[in-house]
């Protein structure tokens, strides 16, 4: 039975959709195939716009996101939607396909490495039994025994101002600023990261498995430094095209969603032809890892060239001179990543 009023807003309906605020006219109960079929429906319909968009997106590089400033929207996917979709099926797919599948072979590969160390420490000190033969013996157990203190001393050494100090413990850290006058002692940042070295020491004595809880920690935070990061690239494109007074900053905004969205999707190409090389060793996948890396490079400078209608030169230069500020910014971002992620492993 038809409904006379929107059963969502209340406005009075004179169609299939509600005039004011557009939803559907369907019974207040609905069936379990009715659910079922509206499903399907709107999965179908967003595979065709993810298709539609995809395809606009790579065919023609810079056309989609033009399109999307025009206003013709209807028949292609929010940039922020298509990029938190990319997005989270990447590290999705990297975490819990890639990632579980490279992790034998990764061990494999570093078992060989480290047989060839301990081959090699063998051959080293066999030649090192020669020389001590030839009455050198105590100087170099002495060397020896330096090198091994060195690898396994916790000892750091501290310099605030004029002041240098040597300390092997946290509690020997904290004894010491106690009996320094307050101008003297290190600042609380300095403390911080003090505190987490000594810790991390005593976790890792060898340094055995922190680089990769490092690592996980570090891609975990990636996410959030781009959501940080893409609206500063965005401000970076409006500061570059200050004269361009008909492109506004959210018509940057999109331009650089899209190209993340198409980076995150040559990701996958590089990383399956990064696990290929990997797990065969056929020098023709790390081949194609290279080349989609240039492919994406040669498809950001012409989609950078068509969006903001440039000439060749213009379009080089001015591509150059945002890449370094660019650059730079995901640099600080990097060491922004790596210090949380010391702080928080």
């Amino acid at each position: 039975m038809k409904t006379v009023s929107c059963l969502n807003c209340g406005a009075k309906l004179s169609g299939r959709f509600c005039p004011e605020c557009g939803q559907e006219d369907k019974p207040l109960k609905e069936s379990f195939w009715a659910l079922f079929s509206h499903f399907i429906g709107g999965l179908f319909n967003y595979e065709n716009a993810f298709i539609k968009t995809i395809r606009r997106l790579f065919l023609h590089p810079g056309q989609l996101s033009q399109d999307y400033i025009k206003g013709q929207r209807v028949r292609y996917i929010h940039p922020v939607r298509l990029y938190l979709f990319v997005s989270a099926l990447s590290f999705l797919m990297l975490n819990y396909v890639l990632r579980p599948l490279e992790k034998p072979l990764l061990e494999e590969v570093e078992q060989e490495q480290l047989t060839e160390v301990q081959e090699s420490e063998i051959s080293l000190n066999d030649e090192q039994t020669v020389t001590l033969e030839f009455g050198e013996k105590q100087m170099s157990e002495s060397l020896l025994d330096e090198t091994i203190a060195e690898e396994n001393d916790p000892t750091i050494r501290l310099s605030f101002g004029e002041n240098e100090i040597h300390v092997d413990s946290y509690e020997a850290f904290l004894a010491l600023q106690d009996s320094l006058p307050d101008a003297e002692k290190a600042p609380a940042v300095a403390q911080v990261f003090i505190k987490q070295y000594f810790k991390i020491n005593e976790t890792y004595p060898d340094g055995k498995g922190m680089a990769a809880v490092l690592f996980d920690h570090a891609l975990s935070i990636i996410p959030q430094l781009l959501f940080v990061l893409l609206p500063l690239f965005a401000l970076l494109n409006r500061l570059v095209f200050f004269r361009r007074f008909e492109l506004w900053y959210m018509d940057h905004v999109v331009f650089v969603l899209h190209m993340t969205t198409s980076l995150f999707i040559t990701l996958w190409f590089i990383w399956w032809a990064d696990y290929l090389f990997l797990a065969q060793g056929w020098r023709i996948w790390d081949w194609l890892s290279y080349g989609f890396e240039l492919l994406w490079l040669g498809f950001y400078g012409f989609s950078f060239k068509r969006f903001y209608d440039l000439s060749w030169v213009r379009s080089i230069l001015l591509l150059l001179w945002t890449g370094m500020w660019q650059i730079i910014l995901l640099f600080i971002g990097f060491i922004v990543v790596l210090g949380v992620s010391f702080l928080s492993i």
